[in-house]
């Protein structure tokens, strides 16, 4: 019997990474502070360029007062979600979910690329003749029937 559980066990932690809730959770905060950081920053640094204003770097570092200021917005957001208790339960929610997903193999995830590109190519070219068809019609034989009965 608990031969069974802890091959379970090792099935389970394989598929999942053996990440806990909690740990997916925070995991993704932290890449939400270092996503937000980059996307503040740009933005800073967008309106001190619009202001010309200069972004000096912090005791001759290559970090900036607008990465820093980023950081800092970036951290208090973060901080604040996490601890909001709606945010927090949804998040945990969303990751036991995530846990529960069968994900598909390589093997499954390719032969569906491939399935997708070549329907896409197949509504590119139908959409084409489409386009190409109603481009004559329009251009071509419309303007030459009007001709043909306003000349007659």
């Amino acid at each position: 019997m608990a031969d069974s559980s802890s091959t379970e066990l090792t099935t389970t932690a394989g598929l999942n990474g053996g990440l806990s809730e909690s740990r997916i959770v925070g995991g993704s905060f932290v890449a939400f502070f270092f996503v937000g950081t980059l996307f503040f920053a740009s933005v800073i640094e967008q309106i001190l360029a619009w202001r010309r204003w200069s972004d000096s770097s912090i005791l001759g570092t290559p970090l900036t007062v607008s990465t820093l200021v980023a950081a800092v917005i970036s951290a208090v957001i973060a901080c604040v979600c996490y601890f909001n208790g709606k945010v927090h339960d949804a998040s945990m929610r969303v990751a036991t979910e995530l846990r529960r997903v069968t994900w598909p193999t390589r093997a499954e995830t390719k032969v569906s690329t491939v399935a997708v590109i070549v329907v896409s190519i197949i509504a590119a070219l139908i959409l084409f003749f489409f386009d190409f068809v109603s481009a004559k019609v329009m251009s071509d034989w419309i303007p030459a029937l009007l001709n043909k009965v306003v000349g007659a």
